[in-house]
């Protein structure tokens, strides 16, 4: 199984624990995109270096071994709500869309 498939069924078996229908709906979206959507490298991120620390703690999650593995995949990008928000969090803050303009993780 390819590692970006991997990662959104680990992402939809997290998001299903949330007993809220958008979370369950978000769920079968990843589940549905996980075989289907091709996702070519992308370029390196400001937040790649920062990432990749974050990801390799002792103290990180196994979904986090997920998202290393996928890193060079992911499509990071500012928040669409990055404008409205201080420096300082848009400095530590990005977004992957994973799921197409509509389902950004």
């Amino acid at each position: 199984m390819p590692t970006l498939t991997r990662l959104l069924h680990a992402l939809a078996d997290l998001t299903a624990n949330e007993p809220a229908a958008p979370a369950q709906a978000t769920a079968m979206g990843l589940r549905a995109a996980a075989p289907t959507r091709d996702f070519p490298a992308q370029p390196a991120s400001t937040l790649t270096p920062g990432l990749r620390a974050a990801l390799q703690l002792p103290n990180a999650l196994p979904l986090c071994r997920l998202i290393k593995k996928a890193q060079a995949l992911l499509p990071w990008a500012d928040s669409p709500a990055a404008s409205l928000q201080p420096t300082s969090l848009t400095a530590i803050k990005s977004i992957a869309e994973l799921m197409g303009p509509d389902g950004p993780i």
